[in-house]
C-alpha cells in the first residue's frame, strides 16, 4: 500500500536510520538486487542545480530550499562515509546515463566538498 511499494522507504527514514541502513542499500544497488528503491535519487534530490533554489514547502518551512534540507539531512554522515557516497555516485554516473547530469550536479554542489572534509 506504500506509494511505489517500498521504493520510497529511504525518504521516510530518520536521519539516523538513513545513516545506519544506507550502506546495505548501496551494496544491494551495486549487486543489482534492488527492485524499487533508488539510493541515487535520495542522495541527489535537492542537491542538483534545480534544488538549490526550490523551496520545500513555503507554508511550513518558509524559505528553506531542498538544497538546505539535503545539507541538513546528510550532515550526520562522517567525512569517510561521504567519501563512500561519492565513490558510489561516481560509479552510478558511469552506469546510468539518465541520472548522470543530476549525479554530477550533486557531486559538484555538495558531495565532493563534503567528502573533502568541508
Amino acid at each position: 500500500r506504500a506509494p511505489d511499494g517500498f521504493g520510497t522507504a529511504l525518504g521516510f527514514f530518520s536521519d539516523e536510520a538513513l545513516r545506519f541502513y544506507l550502506p546495505a542499500y548501496l551494496l544491494a544497488s551495486l549487486d543489482d538486487a534492488l527492485e524499487q528503491a533508488d539510493p541515487v535519487f535520495h542522495l541527489t534530490h535537492g542537491l542538483d542545480d534545480e534544488g538549490r533554489g526550490k523551496r520545500v514547502n513555503p507554508r511550513r518551512y518558509g524559505d528553506r530550499t531542498w538544497f538546505e534540507e539535503g545539507r541538513h539531512r546528510f550532515s550526520i554522515f562522517t567525512t569517510e562515509q561521504a567519501r563512500v557516497i561519492v565513490a558510489y555516485l561516481e560509479r552510478m554516473a558511469e552506469e546510468d546515463g539518465f541520472a548522470r547530469p543530476t549525479i554530477r550536479q550533486a557531486l559538484r554542489n555538495y558531495w565532493s566538498d563534503r567528502a573533502a572534509g568541508g
